[in-house]
């Protein structure tokens, strides 16, 4: 009872006490103005995946699209227009894209135990294949990615 009685009396002290002070003016902490010119382009935007799991009769087309490649202007166009009926059907955010504003990354893996990703870095956009498991695969399907980035980006080489 007296260890109750004991935590009692900081409790109801620390609860007069919440309320008290000035809650007029804010504090304020300075903080160091950092300024730059360099801006940072957005994060690449997947907007479709196919794979030949769902596609057998595409492995070709997914195959000719594995190597990585930027494509802007007309040629945004003509790769939508050039999709196979298989896919066209699912490239609705496709469709979308403003190519006067946007360019697409094309690229691709074997899905054995892989994965790939995009990322945008000081103005050069890459495309890698990392490996998620330690599999040895007969077969794996192919997948291709399109994804979304700004337009004027350079293609990294690795």
């Amino acid at each position: 009872m007296k260890l109750i009685s004991g935590l009692l009396l900081p409790l109801a002290l620390l609860l007069l006490l919440g309320g008290c002070g000035d809650r007029g003016e804010e504090k304020r902490t300075e903080r160091p103005v950092t300024t730059t010119t360099e801006v940072v382009p957005e994060q690449p935007r997947l907007l479709a995946t196919w794979s030949e799991a769902q596609a057998r009769e595409q492995a070709g087309w997914l195959t000719a699209n594995v190597a990585p490649r930027l494509l802007e202007d007309d040629e945004v166009t003509q790769f939508i227009d050039g999709l196979p009926e298989a896919f066209a059907a699912t490239a609705d955010e496709l469709q979308a894209v403003d190519p006067t504003t946007t360019a697409l990354l094309v690229a691709g893996f074997s899905e054995c135990a892989n994965a790939g990703f995009a990322e945008i870095v000081g103005g050069t956009v890459s495309y890698q294949v990392r490996k998620t498991a330690k599999h040895t695969c007969v077969w794996a399907p192919t997948r291709v990615q399109v994804f979304a980035v700004a337009r004027g980006l350079t293609l990294s080489a690795s």
